[in-house]
């Protein structure tokens, strides 16, 4: 598997660039949308995070700017009917801080703003993948008929025990 790229841009496309490793180009996808990306040049330096997928057919790499944006994006395509180009889809309109938020929100509506997500498969995502999402997210999950004032105390706490140093799927455990 290759995970990661270090090179010069030798092409940009509207959906791929082409990285040169030691005379050896990688056709990379990418999101130009995507934060990390934005203001890439031919010629330019660029450090990639790759994700390599296999179909039948066709093989390739998707291509971020961070180690964790790449982890998220395996997650995606974890869910069935989130293939590669979905996930990287997912992952131009948000971050993948923001998506975990809204999965652990349980945030549908949230997640159907993705081009080509509707309601059933969004809400594939948020079941399969809420507890997952909580080492990404910064929000508490849902606590249904839990009054405003307890919510409030909870996330009180929640930010207390990260600034002590655990991450969010130990705070949730420990708040649960």
């Amino acid at each position: 598997m290759i995970a990661y790229l270090k090179g010069k841009i030798v092409e940009i496309g509207d959906t791929y660039v082409v990285v040169d490793v030691n005379g050896v180009g990688y056709k990379v996808y990418i999101s130009h949308e995507a934060e990390g990306w934005k203001g890439l040049t031919k010629d330019s330096d660029i450090e990639v995070y790759t994700s390599q997928y296999f179909r039948e057919l066709e093989q390739g790499l998707y291509g971020f700017p961070t180690p964790q944006e790449r982890n998220f994006y395996e997650l995606l395509t974890t869910v069935s009917g989130v293939g590669p180009k979905l996930a990287s889809t997912i992952l131009s309109k948000f971050d993948s801080e923001n998506i975990a938020n809204l999965i652990v929100k349980e945030d549908v509506v949230g997640i159907v703003k993705v081009p080509g997500i509707g309601k059933k498969v969004a809400e594939k995502i948020i079941v399969e993948l809420r507890e997952k999402a909580l080492e990404y997210s910064n929000e508490l999950p849902e606590n249904k008929g839990i009054s405003k004032k307890w919510r409030d105390e909870l996330e009180f706490l929640a930010q207390a025990l990260r600034k002590l140093g655990f991450n969010n799927k130990e705070v949730s455990e420990i708040l649960d």
